[in-house]
């Protein structure tokens, strides 16, 4: 076999991926090839496109979380409303009315069971109800994701690839 001469060989750079090819013989016109201007300029606004998604997305995600604090923040007053009902239930009473008989004592006893079971299921449904907008979030950020997997051209150009990775 035949090595070719150094004329049929040339490097080549592609954003980075270097690799030897054959030496084109085809000439590219003058006006189809792209001045440095023209370069910048659509780096320039590549760059800014860039910028401007991943600015949308953060303010996306900064009124998720938000959304998300406020709903913690009522919770947190639903409880302390909660145990402050429970604590003026038992400042009501006197003392000596309190514990002078059994049965009274074991009505409150009960009452106040009830009530710390109500301000703990009214707590465990408010989590509940935050955990399922965050799963919510992570499930629409994932699918986002995985479609933007999907729109990946394989067959495409190195180019086009590494674009359409950078989106």
């Amino acid at each position: 076999m035949a090595e070719p001469e150094g004329d049929e060989w040339e490097i080549w750079n592609d954003d980075g991926f270097v690799c030897k090819r054959r030496r084109s013989k085809i000439n590219i016109p003058a006006d189809h090839i792209a001045t440095e201007d023209q370069l910048k300029k659509n780096k320039k606004k590549r760059k800014m496109m860039i910028l401007m998604k991943l600015r949308d997305e953060y303010k996306r995600e900064i009124q998720e979380w938000e959304k998300l604090s406020n709903i913690l923040s009522t919770i947190n007053q639903e409880k302390t409303q909660i145990q402050k009902s429970s604590s003026v239930m038992d400042s009501d009473l006197p003392k000596s009315q309190k514990f002078s008989d059994d049965f009274v004592c074991q009505n409150l006893f009960i009452d106040e069971l009830l009530l710390q079971a109500e301000a703990q299921e009214a707590i465990i449904l408010n989590l509940s109800n935050l955990c399922d907008a965050a799963e919510a979030m992570i499930s629409s950020d994932k699918d986002q994701f995985k479609q933007r997997m999907v729109n990946i051209p394989l067959l495409g150009s190195p180019r086009s690839i590494l674009v359409s990775l950078s989106d």
